[in-house]
């Protein structure tokens, strides 16, 4: 013995469920978009922060280039004076105090340096910098395009 059954609902009077759910579902669409967009600004701003940091810590490494080489200079002299017993042993002390500081301020400049830097390459997700023998060139390039195409 077989038995067969249909079944059809057709759903007249939902009373606007239909409706409120279109309604919902473009409301959390416009917030995903708009989640979207905050998330992009955040990443475009973290981006433009790091290559500002790069760019003011840039310079540092010349500066204290310039500086270690005047320590350097001073301490020669120095230690010519103080062969010559023109200056104490202390002038001599501090005169070298100064060059090792002044060394060390260099090398701490480039390592200032090459961590905004690599916060750049990260900030931006893109290492092919670093990984590309060209890749300086490429990622000159975009950075000139980006600043041109959003320059204030």
């Amino acid at each position: 013995e077989w038995s067969i059954g249909l079944q059809a609902t057709l759903p007249l009077y939902e009373g606007g469920a239909r409706a409120a759910d279109t309604s919902l579902f473009r409301h959390q669409l416009r917030q995903l978009d708009l989640q979207r967009d905050n998330v992009r600004d955040i990443v475009e701003s973290r981006a433009i922060a790091a290559m500002q940091k790069a760019g003011g810590t840039y310079p540092a490494i010349r500066l204290s280039r310039e500086a270690a080489t005047a320590a350097r200079s001073n301490l020669e002299l120095v230690t010519e004076a103080y062969s010559v017993g023109t200056m104490s042993v202390t002038d001599l002390i501090n005169a070298q105090d100064a060059a090792l500081a002044a060394k060390l301020s260099e090398a701490q400049a480039r390592y200032a340096f090459m961590i905004d830097f690599i916060a750049v390459l990260r900030s931006v997700a893109d290492f092919d910098l670093l990984l590309e023998p060209n890749g300086s060139e490429n990622w000159y390039q975009q950075a000139d395009e980006y600043f041109a195409g959003h320059a204030r």
